[in-house]
């Protein structure tokens, strides 16, 4: 689904874009993750494990563009997409339809300036607007900024992995955080479509968390 694209500032005073990935995004979104699996145990994958070509790569951003469930958003930042997070189903059978699984990557140059946080809150509206019933992150810890990411947006701990992968010389835990949208209605109405959200609403989200960065940003900033 492809919507308008909104302006933020950051903490730092720079500019950013909120849009919807394109396939010309491939190509920088393959180079991040390949620098990302080798410079973090954050991510389980090693670089040469990484097999993606850039036309997989663009087939899959094209995809994500035409599917009616896909949910993904593209921080760009001086021209290029420094973060990306996307939701997806937490588990493809059915009795497992109303939960969904959210992930966000931001590039290292561009962390502790509130992508994340714009980018999560996006989704998560759009998620509960479609009837989704509760929300997981699947964390490797430690990890404190993104477990404190997760806190500030509701989620809580809700299960511990330990010593569940090993990389980079050591085994390492993870843990599922959840955020609960809705209580157990039963039964409970199938997920509506990303797709069949109003645009009015998915603008109006995308508006209203771009005005948030920007407030917060003028607010620690008098002087702008």
């Amino acid at each position: 689904m492809i919507y308008k694209t909104r302006s933020i500032t950051l903490k730092d005073g720079r500019g950013a874009i909120l849009r919807a990935p394109r396939e010309s995004d491939a190509e920088e979104m393959l180079e991040y993750l390949r620098t990302a699996s080798g410079e973090t145990d954050f991510l389980a994958s090693y670089p040469e494990e990484l097999k993606f070509t850039a036309e997989g790569e663009r087939a899959y951003l094209k995809n994500n563009l035409d599917s009616p469930n896909t949910m993904m958003l593209v921080c760009e930042v001086d021209g290029k997409p420094q973060a990306y997070a996307y939701a997806s189903h937490f588990h493809e059978r059915a009795a497992f339809q109303w939960d969904a699984e959210l992930s966000v990557y931001v590039a290292a140059c561009a962390q502790q300036r509130g992508i994340g946080r714009a980018l999560y809150a996006c989704l998560i509206a759009f998620l509960q607007e479609q009837g989704y019933s509760t929300l997981y992150a699947l964390i490797t810890v430690p990890n404190d900024n993104s477990e404190r990411l997760h806190a500030k947006l509701g989620f809580e701990r809700a299960a511990l992995y330990p010593r569940t992968g090993y990389k980079f010389g050591q085994w390492r835990d993870m843990i599922v955080m959840e955020k609960r949208l809705s209580p157990p209605f039963a039964p409970p109405e199938p997920p509506h479509a990303f797709s069949t959200l109003p645009a009015a609403f998915v603008e109006n989200v995308l508006r209203e968390e771009a005005a948030k960065c920007n407030a917060k940003t003028e607010a620690g900033n008098p002087q702008r």
